[in-house]
């Protein structure tokens, strides 16, 4: 009803329902088939990931010849920019090419003239569309849809180096805020300010425009973009480290550095909006990796109540949506059991019973969800978290198998991740506990299309204890620690023993 045309509902007998139903079902099956299969030994976690996609597509609206992601159906009806790219990230991630790139080709519609991509969220949209449209070629390795695309990424960068230049007219070097552009924050604080997040999103969305246009033979631009993002970069270093105080004895770093809002309205605690952008401006993957900076965020999240059951808060709620960027360090840093955590924070607060329909925000003492379900962004970010959980990509290494939780590798348990599509092609495992007789399988066929330098397997046996011998098809082989496997430059489909003492 909320839809323009809508001609009202056909009845139907049981008969005719049942038949309509069945149709329904077996199509969403088949969509539902045709993308990453996650096989694990919690049926909850195998029906939540597909129920996630469902809710995905569904919000998406049709308007015309354009395909919208919007943050909610019914409840949001506008193009929040942000959640609406991370969601084509995550239709990439788990297998459908087409969809994210046709939704993406819609969203650049969004983008005007002078190259400013306005949207319902703020700054940080166009740097986050730059970045989605690297990571979709790099998945697809479609040059001529890059080509396509060359110009709208053209205009975007330009338009961000051209309002950052005029910014810096009226500041003065060395100033606090000097080389930051002062915009909307988000679409709840419409007032402009500094954020670090819009400016660490657009930095990052240049770093990808440049080798976007390098890709597609536009060298001159690419060159000019590249050395205007790095002038970026360096400005925003600095600007950080001039940001950075210290209250009661912790050293924080304010994501608005002139007012430091979000701060003082939690009292300097690391609850609300501060919460939810410090791990915003890590899903950006602005710093590398044990950056300082990136240190001060995790550390105001974990000791200032940021946190619930893994997930970010928003006063007393749960607002779990906004924790990827958070769950992405700590995978990044070697703490998977906090990414574990975030996902079984999300499966028990962030969504409805039995329909797995995530929310925006719950209520933490009592866990009722907001009127916000399905939430877009929510959704997105729980499908990302799986598959970074299970496949992740670092540079030119493929980590498989990171988070997958100790209990998952029990006696006679499977995990498995089938067709997943990573930077380097895509890629499949299988490994099978039969950690009774002290050993756990490993069935491997690595991606071709540009092989990674290494892929490494963790396999973290359920009590904890260290890998003792490894097999690669039958021969010994030396790469592994306590819990992992590493692999030079595989090339064919492999099998790996993991062997380790019985009681």
């Amino acid at each position: 009803p909320f839809c323009g045309g809508f001609q009202g509902v056909d009845p139907v007998g049981p008969p005719d329902f049942d038949r309509c139903l069945q149709e329904a079902a077996q199509a969403w099956r088949q969509r539902l088939a045709r993308g990453t299969t996650i096989r694990v030994p919690e049926p909850q976690v195998n029906d939540a990931y597909r129920a996630w996609l469902g809710y995905l597509f569904t919000n998406v609206d049709k308007e015309g010849e354009r395909y919208f992601p919007h943050d909610g159906s019914g409840f949001y009806e506008l193009v929040w920019g942000i959640a609406a790219i991370q969601s084509c990230r995550a239709f990439d991630m788990y297998g459908y090419p087409a969809e994210a790139q046709q939704y993406l080709d819609s969203i650049c519609t969004l983008v005007r003239p002078d190259g400013e991509l306005k949207t319902a969220f703020g700054l940080s949209d166009s740097g986050t569309l730059l970045v989605a449209l690297e990571d979709h070629y790099r998945y697809t390795q479609d040059k001529a849809w890059l080509g396509r695309a060359a110009d709208t990424i053209g205009r975007v960068a330009n338009w961000s180096i051209a309002r950052r230049a005029k910014e810096k007219e009226g500041q003065t070097p060395g100033a606090p805020n000097y080389g930051m552009i002062k915009y909307q924050p988000s679409g709840d604080y419409p007032e402009p300010d500094f954020s670090f997040l819009s400016d660490t999103a657009l930095c990052m969305g240049l770093e990808a425009g440049a080798r976007c246009l390098r890709t597609v033979g536009r060298n001159d631009d690419a060159r000019r973009v590249a050395a205007e993002a790095a002038a970026y970069r360096q400005d925003i270093e600095a600007a950080m480290r001039r940001a950075v105080f210290e209250h009661e004895g912790q050293r924080l770093l304010p994501i608005l550095p002139a007012s430091r809002a979000w701060l003082e309205r939690a009292q300097y605690g690391s609850t609300g909006y501060y919460s939810l952008f410090a791990s915003l401006i890590l899903d950006t993957e602005f710093f590398p990796a044990n950056d300082p900076q990136a240190a001060l965020l995790v550390s105001a999240l974990e000791q200032r109540g940021g946190l619930c059951a893994g997930t970010c808060t928003f006063f007393d709620y749960i607002d779990h949506g906004f924790t990827y960027g958070y769950w992405l360090e700590m995978l990044k840093r070697g703490e998977p059991k906090k990414a574990i955590l975030g996902l079984y924070g999300s499966l028990a607060y962030g969504m409805s019973r039995t329909t797995y329909s995530s929310v925006e925000c719950t209520r933490i003492e009592t866990g009722a969800n907001a009127r916000t379900l399905p939430h877009l962004r929510s959704g997105t970010q729980q499908l990302r978290l799986l598959r970074m959980m299970l496949v992740r990509e670092e540079g030119e290494r493929l980590i498989l198998a990171q988070a997958a939780p100790q209990h998952w590798l029990k006696q006679g348990q499977r995990v498995e991740v089938q067709n997943a599509p990573t930077m380097f092609g895509p890629v499949s495992y299988t490994i099978r506990s039969a950690v009774d007789e002290g050993r756990v399988a490993v069935q491997l066929i690595p991606p071709v299309r540009n092989p990674p330098q290494e892929i490494q397997v963790f396999v973290r046996h359920p009590e904890g204890r260290p890998i003792q011998q490894v097999l690669l098809d039958g021969k010994p082989l030396e790469a592994f620690d306590a819990g992992s496997v590493t692999l030079r430059n595989p090339r064919e489909p492999l099998t790996l023993e993991l062997r380790y003492a019985t009681k």
